[in-house]
């Protein structure tokens, strides 16, 4: 499923999504509730058929601190 993003959010893979952005979200695991909270809608046919390819470069996976054990 291609969609539209419609508000900027942390995606999969630590990415940031913007608004406008044409993304396959097929494989997204919450794709429906990003849908339901409208952080993005189903991208129209027009819409997927002009779309151009842009390379996003790999963005590298934060990784979080230890916490201290009490």
């Amino acid at each position: 499923m291609f969609c539209v993003i419609q508000k900027a959010f942390n995606g999969p893979g630590n990415r940031q999504y913007t608004v406008g952005e044409l993304v396959d979200a097929s494989e997204w695991r919450l794709s429906d509730k990003l849908v339901e909270g409208r952080y993005m809608r189903p991208a129209t046919e027009r819409e997927v058929a002009s779309a151009e390819e842009v390379d996003v470069p790999d963005v590298p996976v934060r990784k979080t601190a230890k916490g201290k054990k009490r």
